[in-house]
């Protein structure tokens, strides 16, 4: 999400609206480049906060998309941000701003902060779907990555992932046949995150969301209009998740 105050304010309520719900989990700031970019964001980011303090929202973040350094340290900096969606894969392709090992390092300090860190481009937008088992595997092995954000073009790859996120064995023929079956290859279109290893601070909301494992996906609001289904039941308030912090 980018724009201004009132842009963030009607974003959120017409994801509410379209979604039918009283509450979405997390909405974030979008594709953050750097730390100027950040700081340009700061209207939206209050009027996010405010929509948390009014319980629309559980969970405010930023997406770092492909870009590391400045704008990784600024969203790990600020108290305000509780989750990131950033790039991780195996190799570090399509990283800009900084080096793969400099990137890491800052994964592993959203993480031991408290933040939330969602991995995405784990395949590197396909370029590595010839070893999609392996580099799948691979982001759900990493401690400092609690969710793993995959672009699925079909229900042969959700289902491998599922069963990867849950640590069952993939055997070659099936991880060939699915791929296969699932022409085109894998991609960055659709994103379901299947929580992988719940980070220390965010437990009550996995299990409210689910126990043991949960999923969720994180996108940019669209502009078209979907039917409105019945209106979701909300749970009750998880203390440590309502209000932003601005200390």
């Amino acid at each position: 999400m980018g724009g201004n105050v009132a842009d963030a304010r009607a974003a959120v309520e017409q994801i509410l609206r379209e979604v039918g719900v009283d509450y979405v989990d997390s909405v974030m700031l979008h594709g953050i480049r750097s730390a100027e970019d950040f700081q340009r964001r700061e209207g939206t980011l209050e009027a996010l906060c405010k929509a948390k303090d009014q319980g629309l929202i559980r969970m405010v973040g930023a997406s770092t998309h492909v870009f590391t350094g400045s704008a990784m340290r600024a969203c790990i900096d600020d108290p305000r941000i509780e989750a990131i969606l950033t790039l991780a894969n195996k190799t570090g392709v399509g990283l800009k701003g900084g080096s793969y090992e400099e990137h890491m390092a800052l994964v592993r300090e959203a993480h031991r902060a408290g933040k939330l860190v969602i991995a995405m481009k784990v395949l590197g937008e396909g370029y590595m779907a010839d070893e999609a088992e392996e580099h799948v595997r691979w982001a759900f092995a990493q401690p400092d990555v609690d969710a793993v954000n995959l672009g699925t073009m079909s229900r042969p790859q959700i289902e491998m992932a599922a069963r990867i996120a849950s640590e069952e064995s993939v055997s070659p023929a099936a991880s060939a046949g699915r791929l296969e079956a699932s022409a085109p290859s894998w991609s960055h279109s659709t994103a379901p995150a299947i929580r992988g290893h719940p980070g220390p601070d965010h437990r009550g909301l996995r299990d409210a969301v689910a126990p043991g494992r949960s999923a969720t996906t994180a996108a940019k609001p669209q502009s078209r209009r979907y039917p409105v289904p019945a209106r979701a039941v909300r749970p009750p308030p998880i203390g440590d998740l309502r209000g932003c912090n601005r200390s």
